[in-house]
């Protein structure tokens, strides 16, 4: 088809529709017009500004993965497996290849090259299963028509005869002698293990030792928008693809199974609605580049929401056991951690999850004597990944139970215990790194209990018991050797135009990035374009993911922002006769620092370095440090560069009726170094406390022998309005942090410590300990059952 862009047709919104957005949008635009009248461009850094596409998005003109059409185009769908281990005996689609309207129907046969994709260092999860299925939802087959009703009639015409092989869902007996193997390297994903100090010695000086086993479930990602995007081929041999995805890394794995050179696949990100490390993976790529190569043709692809549940990546769920010692003054001594988590069948991030729960298995605390082993082991269950705060909830959950119950059992006040034991600037995490920059732990845990203090408490008449918890976190970004590019262009009228290849999930980077840019360059952030993500249009840098994004984007976006600006200050002082450190750049013009007077209009000096052939163009590459990255077998080097602390403290409310849980009030604080954009940073830890509550109170994924029983949210139950309280978010800004500016990751820290906060204010209210997540109210009801008998016998 010919090359050119294509027409776009957005989804219609109903008038009422628009008419509401529009008057949202008005007032928060006033609001925003009046902020951005009174700020000079030297004070944008730390301004919440509006966003660069607030007005696309209220008036529902954002283009998201399915908003997208073309003539000539067709649906893509996927047949799937109904079981969680078979092999396959025959496969047949004549019956849906003669239907009027299909195109393609495609199997494992009929892949032009690479069989198998998977995450960044194991290819092992075949692209259409071609002889044997290993989880519920692995596919099998792709069909590409006219209609999404052909689709799903051709789908039901396949015929697939399986002989049903014996299935494994629980982990421990995956590793036991004899078992079937899943994967393809044995039935361990990923190992990971450290060991400092003498456990022996450890224990024997602790005069009190807790011990406790804890378990989280499957957690789904739950984005507002599916898995989804389209692909076509262009003249020139090669495909392109629009598709709602967290990285373009993949584009060498899509022309890998295309046997394409990697130059003839362009991958592009428009908008995304949520991705929460789901679609960090690959989603639907490649099932789009199959179907558009086949057919030549345009193709849509949209998973329903019960597909994106059954057959996509979750959170790994933990068994983790805890022993942890401590001496009658209160110092921790040594502790102890065994963690299994359920891989799937496939690896994809288990070795990275596993990395990150061993990082962050002690906590923000120093614990002289640690022994810490981490397995993920392959299942037949459905298969996980990385989601949001990778590895940190789960531990966040057993190791703030742990403080908890230990501060309880020395008849110590918990605020109390955790400051005797917060780790401090220069001291040292397991694997030996040294804690550098600011801590702030104890400052952020006072901040965030008496924010519970000055709210008042407002508890409905029954028989329910009020209770305060608090968890402590901490959280890594950047790592070693990564590396972010930027280009920057000056136009002759004074727009910038930046290209950087972030895909948008919603975080608010990119406007965090042209608020930079506009700071530096003296323009107002309306003046700064930055353009969607597109591997032929913008340099990488690297996937939107681990709280690093800001991190690497705002240091790319400000060297080249700083080397235009130092063009231009040299074009004014040559043009003033003075000397650049004599000179300001803000608010479109360059004046001189003195009474001078003497100014000098951007737009002038742009004309002037454009006379004097100086470029208006740079391209800057940022790199992080080379650091050895962590290996058990040695037990040396690093998993992140920087790290994220903070605190979360709550207040619930438990009907001892009932079982029923409600978070009456919740805080949420961290040092995020330098806040650019405190609306932003504030939306990032309402967000994650969201998620955390999901997690700790109703979130599951509900699987019994392989198969999802909650294929929808009427079944998976996420927070709404009516389960979030209004939530205090207190920033802490201590100037010290990688990004420019001083910022912090902050993507993922909030998410990370509501179990332990919940958990340990439940137990504040009626001394019951849980230990598995969700806390359900017929798991409450039901311990408090239990305790109840125990008091009577």
């Amino acid at each position: 088809m010919p090359s050119r862009r294509l027409p776009i047709t957005l989804h219609k919104m109903s008038k009422l529709s628009r008419i509401a957005q529009l008057l949202g949008w008005l007032i928060q635009e006033k609001r925003s017009n009046e902020m951005n009248a009174s700020a000079s461009t030297s004070e944008l850094i730390g301004t919440s500004v509006r966003w660069i596409d607030t007005l696309e998005k209220v008036l529902g003109a954002t283009q998201y993965g399915q908003a997208f059409w073309v003539d000539g185009m067709l649906y893509g769908g996927v047949l799937r497996s109904p079981h969680p281990a078979a092999r396959i005996v025959s496969l047949r689609t004549s019956a849906a290849e003669k239907l009027p309207g299909v195109h393609a129907v495609m199997t494992a046969q009929d892949i032009p090259g690479q069989k198998l994709y998977g995450g960044p260092t194991v290819l092992d999860h075949p692209v259409l299963a071609g002889d044997r299925v290993l989880y519920v939802g692995q596919a099998i087959a792709l069909v590409a028509a006219e209609s999404r009703e052909l689709v799903e009639r051709a789908l039901q015409l396949i015929d697939v005869e399986y002989d049903l092989l014996p299935a494994i869902f629980d982990p421990a007996e995956a590793v036991k002698p004899g078992a079937p193997q899943i994967g393809a390297q044995g039935n361990i994903a990923g190992h990971e293990w450290i060991q400092r100090g003498d456990l022996e010695s450890g224990f024997a000086e602790a005069d009190v030792v807790v011990e406790q086993t804890y378990h989280t479930t499957w957690i789904e990602h739950a984005a507002l928008e599916v898995e989804c995007g389209a692909a076509w081929p262009d003249e020139q041999g090669g495909i392109t693809l629009r598709v709602s995805t967290q990285s373009l890394e993949y584009k060498q794995q899509i022309a890998a199974v295309l046997a394409l050179p990697p130059d003839k696949v362009r991958v592009t990100c428009p908008m995304v609605g949520g991705g929460f490390g789901r679609k960090l993976d690959i989603t639907v790529e490649l099932y789009l580049a199959l179907l558009a190569w086949r057919t030549r043709r345009p193709v849509l692809l949209a998973s329903s929401r019960e597909e994106s549940i059954y057959a996509y990546a979750k959170r790994h769920p933990f068994t983790l056991h805890y022993k942890t010692g401590v001496t009658k003054d209160g110092r921790l001594t040594a502790m102890q951690v065994r963690i299994i988590a359920d891989a799937g069948p496939f690896v994809y991030r288990s070795a990275l999850v596993s990395l990150h729960s061993l990082m962050l298995a002690t906590g923000p605390y120093y614990v002289p004597h640690v022994s810490i082993d981490v397995q993920a082991i392959h299942t037949n269950n459905i298969f996980t990944s990385a989601m949001r705060a990778v590895g940190g909830p789960q531990v966040n959950f057993a190791y703030e139970s742990q403080m908890d119950q230990l501060a309880h059992e020395l008849g110590m006040d918990p605020l109390v215990f955790r400051h005797i034991n917060y780790l401090h600037t220069g001291q040292t995490l397991p694997n030996a790194q040294v804690i550098q920059g600011a801590v702030l732990l104890a400052d952020s845990a006072e901040r965030a209990w008496k924010a519970l203090d000055e709210m008042p408490t407002v508890v409905q008449a029954g028989s329910k018991k009020i209770g305060r918890g608090i968890s402590a976190n901490i959280s890594g970004y950047g790592v070693p050797g990564n590396t972010a590019a930027c280009d920057i262009e000056i136009r002759q009228d004074g727009h910038i135009i930046v290209s950087m290849g972030v895909c948008d999930i919603g975080g608010g980077q990119r406007s965090s990035v042209a608020q930079i840019a506009a700071s530096l360059l003296g323009v107002p952030p309306e003046d700064v374009t930055l353009r969607l993500a597109d591997t032929a249009m913008t340099p990488p840098v690297g996937a939107t993911a681990g709280s690093k994004t800001l991190y690497y984007c705002s240091n790319a976006a400000f060297m080249a922002a700083n080397a235009l600006r130092k063009r231009l200050l040299e074009v004014a002082a040559d043009r003033l006769e003075v000397r650049v450190d004599d000179l300001v750049l803000q608010d479109g013009e360059i004046r001189v620092k003195d009474q001078s007077g003497k100014t000098l209009a951007l737009l002038d000096t742009i004309a002037e370095a454009s006379v004097r052939d100086i470029p208006l163009t740079e391209h800057a590459v940022f790199q992080t440090p080379q650091e050895r990255k962590f290996e058990s077998k040695s037990g040396t080097g690093i998993d992140w560069l920087g790290f994220t602390f903070g605190t979360h403290a709550a207040e619930v409310a438990v009907d001892e009726d009932t079982g029923e849980v409600t978070v009456l009030k919740y805080v949420c604080c961290h040092d995020v170094g330098r806040a650019l954009h405190p609306q932003s940073v504030g939306g990032q830890m309402r967000g994650g406390v969201a998620q955390g509550i999901g997690f700790t109170l109703m979130e599951q994924v509900t699987v019994k022998n392989g198969i999802v029983q909650t294929p929808s949210l009427r079944e998976y139950l996420i927070p709404t309005s009516v389960d979030v309280p209004e939530i205090t978010t207190i920033m802490l800004e201590s100037g010290e942090g990688l990004g420019a500016f001083a910022n912090r990751g902050i993507g993922e820290a909030p998410a990370a410590a509501s179990a332990g906060a919940i958990a340990n204010a439940i137990y504040d209210a009626i001394r019951v300990r849980v230990t598995e997540l969700p806390v359900t109210p017929e798991r409450i009801f039901t311990a408090l059952q239990r305790c109840k008998k125990g008091l009577e016998q």
